[in-house]
């Protein structure tokens, strides 16, 4: 088998910023989208339009933000309908969108990952590039509608400030990064990365520090284990035949832990070169992976896929059978317990280097009529607006889009509540909500220090990413024998579905 898997596609041109390759007095925004012509009415108010949003959010997000955002945004854009679904999960609302575009049913607008928007590009019916309504002047980012269908700029200090430059970078290029395309394909909804949650009790009565680097931490879990006998290591009821259910370090995702680990030790993952590749099928990746596994065979660490029933380790967590947990900072509640205080810190480092994963829902559009794809861009820019952005953070836990949400009164009530203090009295909603506070502090801390990054996006980076969390499971589990094995297996489902596409 080759020691990469290569995958034809053309160079992808970054573009570095739509503001400044915007329309001007002598180029049109046809460089950017020969479909797109700029908006012929007002400033949009004059618009009669239907927009059919589908979504993964909870009825809790529906109530508190959704709903109220569809009601304000009428009393402004009062002929645009907003009729709204959710289909689940992100993988249910992508099996619905793969099924609905071949028969032209695909909503006007819906959540996505980016792995997934992917499949739904150059296909009838699929998902648009958006660039020309960013920068249209009446309609695009940076204006709102005026009096007597003017338009005016909107400035950082009022609610609906929403210029394209306030949206933290990293999230907005996350859109625009699909290998052998040009532009924007979809935009941030509201982000998030991992974090490293910890039993505060535990760390106090023994006098743990929270560790800064993966050789801390692998050292603490040690002590640990050492520590905790009768919870931890081969000798404890939570380990048989080969398999824990308990240990120290607790990693959600095993996919992210296979990219970041990748992209802190220089290993190469999939690249965004002429000829794209995936490339972890080498002795790099495969020494990596021994590493882990090694861990795993200590009893030191445990993913979601090596627990019973594919459980989350926050449920470990929760349980006390998990002193340090890695998850999503959109996932605060799910580590919250009143058994013992839940603190957040930043992930440990490795090699030097600190790089953790971006994630989070986006929003994509699909083909429609002009009118349709309008008003759905400007029901997506109001929703995504200085004072909505904070909103739904609030709501949600996510972090916020905009750089100007983080000075609303909402954001800053609710980072403020993670200076207050715990007792075994405190509920558990007053916990969640002053884990939220500290979780807001580590990520300002990762985008202040530039520490967030995102994977190449290509026609198969969803499996490229599933088959790289499988690597660490079987080979934790010893599935295919050997950790050379687990690659092989992985290597070969990948070109089962995508093809073995020689770049010569």
């Amino acid at each position: 088998m080759k020691n990469s898997i290569r995958f034809i596609l053309t160079a992808v041109a970054i573009l570095g910023s739509v503001a400044a390759c915007g329309k001007s007095s002598n180029d049109g925004l046809d460089i950017f989208d020969p479909t797109y012509e700029e908006y012929a009415g007002t400033n949009g108010t004059d618009l009669t339009a239907e927009v059919t949003f589908w979504h993964t959010m909870g009825q809790n997000i529906q109530t508190n933000f959704l709903e109220p955002t569809i009601q304000q945004f009428n009393a402004i854009y009062p002929n645009i309908k907003i009729t709204h679904a959710s289909q689940g999960g992100y993988n249910d609302i992508k099996t619905k969108i793969d099924a609905a575009i071949p028969a032209n049913t695909a909503p006007s607008m819906a959540i996505c990952y980016p792995d997934h928007v992917a499949g739904y590009l150059d296909v009838a019916n699929g998902a648009i590039r958006m660039d020309g309504y960013m920068t249209d002047p009446k309609i695009g980012f940076g204006v709102a509608p005026g009096e007597n269908g003017t338009v005016v700029q909107t400035k950082e200090e009022d609610n609906n400030y929403n210029a394209l430059e306030d949206i933290v970078p990293g999230f907005l290029k996350e859109g625009n990064q699909f290998v052998g395309k040009e532009g924007f394909y979809c935009l941030p909804m509201y982000k998030s990365s991992e974090a490293l949650f910890y039993n505060a009790d535990v760390f106090a009565e023994k006098g743990y520090t929270v560790p800064t680097t993966w050789e801390e931490m692998i050292t603490l879990a040690r002590k640990m284990v050492a520590d905790y006998p009768d919870r931890f290591g081969k000798n404890s009821p939570n380990y048989s035949e080969g398999k824990f259910t308990a240990a120290p370090i607790g990693y959600d995702s095993e996919d992210n832990m296979f990219i970041s680990f990748a992209k802190m030790m220089n290993i190469p993952y999939t690249t965004n070169e002429v000829c794209n590749e995936v490339v972890f099928y080498t002795k790099e990746a495969m020494d990596m992976v021994k590493m882990i596994k090694g861990w795993y065979d200590e009893g030191l660490i445990v993913c979601k896929g090596v627990l019973p029933n594919n459980s989350y380790t926050s449920t470990i967590f929760t349980e006390g059978n998990c002193l340090m947990s890695i998850g999503s900072t959109g996932g605060v509640s799910y580590n919250v317990t009143t058994n013992f205080e839940t603190r957040v810190a930043s992930l440990p480092g490795m090699n030097g280097n600190k790089n953790f994963i971006s994630q989070g829902p986006s929003v994509c559009f699909f083909d429609k009529s002009k009118e349709e794809e309008t008003a759905s861009f400007l029901f997506y820019k109001f929703m995504t607006d200085k004072m909505h952005s904070a909103m739904s953070s609030s709501v949600t836990g996510y972090a916020p889009i905009r750089t100007s949400s983080t000075n609303t009164m909402i954001y800053q009530d609710i980072a403020a509540q993670g200076n207050a203090t715990v007792d075994v009295d405190t509920p558990k909603t007053t916990r969640t909500d002053i884990l939220i506070g500290q979780t807001y502090t580590v990520f300002e801390k990762y985008i202040k220090e530039d520490l967030l990054f995102t994977s190449s996006v290509f026609k198969g980076s969803a499996k490229t990413r599933e088959v790289a969390g499988e690597i660490i499971v079987n080979s934790c589990f010893n599935t295919y024998e050997t950790v050379e094995g687990a690659f092989e297996k992985g290597i070969g489902d990948i070109i089962a579905e995508m093809g073995d596409q020689g770049c010569n």
